[in-house]
């Protein structure tokens, strides 16, 4: 048996029958940048941010950073009592501080369930008000646009109409001249069949 195809070490190469060409006889080892085992070139977290130290290169499941628990100071204020209340350190609010305190936490209280009963949220108030501004110029602008496309229908009409008045007026001359020419027709008409008329009865007078 070969003892390469045995061996636990590293990824130990050997040419096979050319120089170019080499055969592996390990699988890949875990990736140290993302915890994976592949070619060390096909490593996916190579151009990855880590979330844990912020740095390029690994995941944050395989960062080596170690966690530095910083110390936090903490102020105590040491207060000394005695026998005299008034003479005490600690500084303590007067009954006069707590009931105007009292009174602010009521008023507030007061004020929140008062606009908790408000249709509208009073923080949204002047957006609300600025967009209603907006939708009423925006509403006035068609209303504009509107008026000015009836006002001209409206001269369109009136156009329209006086122009049918005007042919109107035209049609009732050109039928009260079609009746005159009817009658100058009419009596041309007569005219003719009287010297008709009188022809005959002056080849009957020659005869």
């Amino acid at each position: 048996m070969d003892s390469f195809q045995c061996s636990y070490g590293p990824a130990w190469t050997t040419p096979v029958s050319y120089p170019t060409q080499y055969f592996v006889h390990k699988e890949n080892p875990t990736c140290r940048r993302c915890g994976l085992a592949h070619h060390v070139w096909n490593c996916v977290a190579r151009f990855s941010m880590c979330f844990k130290c912020g740095k390029n290169g690994h995941f944050a499941g395989m960062c080596k950073t170690q966690k530095i628990n910083r110390r936090i100071d903490v102020h105590a204020i040491k207060v000394t009592h005695k026998t005299d209340n008034a003479s005490q350190t600690e500084k303590r609010k007067s009954k006069k501080k707590i009931q105007r305190d009292r009174d602010r936490i009521r008023v507030l209280n007061e004020t929140r369930l008062y606009l908790a009963e408000l249709p509208f949220r009073t923080k949204d108030s002047q957006f609300n008000e600025e967009l209603t501004k907006n939708k009423l110029d925006d509403a006035k602008r068609k209303i504009n646009v509107l008026r000015e496309d009836i006002d001209h229908q409206t001269a369109k009409a009136k156009f329209f109409e006086n122009r049918h008045f005007v042919v109107m007026a035209e049609l009732q001359q050109r039928d009260k001249e079609i009746q005159q020419l009817e009658e100058q027709i009419q009596h041309l008409s007569r005219t003719l069949r009287d010297r008709e008329e009188e022809i005959k009865r002056f080849k009957g007078t020659l005869s």
